[in-house]
């Protein structure tokens, strides 16, 4: 069997189709990606190329009836071993906590948000809108320390 290394255009034509010549077919991998430099495609496609052994890897190993994960003995019953799903849980707790957290910070934030705008809101109705600016003036001014440029 040979290798080919085929290029397609944005409209999905072939514009090349070049032979490789090689002794096997896995002793070349050709990744393309999009970079500022060549160091960040270098990068890129390094990353890409570890992500493809990983799922060669993972997938002789279930192949063996082995943990996907790191090959051991899966746990009876399970298709991967105590320690990989120990360390799944583990990682699964801590996103659900981090997510949480996530939600009270914006929760938190919505509510800080509302409540200035209900401010605002009822400042408005009271006072009308001349009031308005020179209170929003006066309380950027109390938070940055300096005064509102004027000149517009």
């Amino acid at each position: 069997m040979k290798t080919f290394r085929v290029e397609f255009n944005a409209a999905g034509h072939v514009t090349s189709c070049i032979e490789l010549d090689r002794v096997a077919p896995d002793s070349v991998t050709i990744v393309y990606v999009q970079a500022t430099s060549a160091d960040a495609a270098k990068a890129k496609a390094e990353k890409i190329r570890q992500r493809i052994r990983q799922r060669a890897r993972r997938a002789g190993y279930r192949a063996q009836g082995l943990c996907p994960d790191c090959g051991r003995q899966p746990t009876p019953g399970r298709i991967k071993c105590e320690t990989c799903l120990l360390s799944n849980r583990i990682s699964d707790r801590a996103r659900q906590k981090s997510e949480k957290l996530r939600e009270t910070r914006a929760t938190r934030e919505q509510q800080e948000r509302l409540a200035t705008l209900l401010e605002v809101r009822r400042a408005l109705d009271e006072h009308g809108p001349a009031f308005i600016a020179r209170w929003l003036d006066e309380a950027i001014e109390e938070l940055t320390g300096r005064e509102r440029s004027r000149a517009a």
